[in-house]
């Protein structure tokens, strides 16, 4: 499976001129590192339980990539959802958060074996 990558920043000290989409929300800096990768995908995936415990799957998932600490990332994905459901009709959810415990901005995919409500 071939993923899609970024485009190469500019290489200009000036975060203004990267596109906002590729600047660091919190820094001003470009990311200069794919934010999606095979090892942040997973397809067919047998879901542990309910959404909390496959949210605990995603977290591990992102985890075991080294781009966040599983723990803190699992309680920014909860205490968002707690805020509004993530899930969206036609079977797909965005759990997201913004964490002290990510170390580097991630996408990450779980395509489950078996839909969860």
């Amino acid at each position: 499976m071939s993923l899609p990558t970024l485009p190469a920043s500019s290489g200009s000290s000036n975060p203004q001129a990267s596109p906002h989409w590729l600047r660091h929300p919190r820094e001003g800096t470009t990311i200069s590192h794919d934010l999606i990768t095979s090892d942040l995908v997973e397809l067919e995936v047998v879901p542990a339980g309910d959404k909390h415990a496959v949210i605990g799957q995603l977290a591990d998932l992102v985890a075991a990539s080294g781009r966040a600490e599983r723990d803190g990332l699992l309680a920014g994905f909860e205490a968002r959802e707690a805020q509004f459901a993530t899930g969206m009709p036609g079977g797909i959810a965005i759990p997201h958060c913004r964490t002290a415990a990510v170390h580097e901005p991630a996408l990450a995919m779980l395509r489950l074996s078996t839909p969860v409500d």
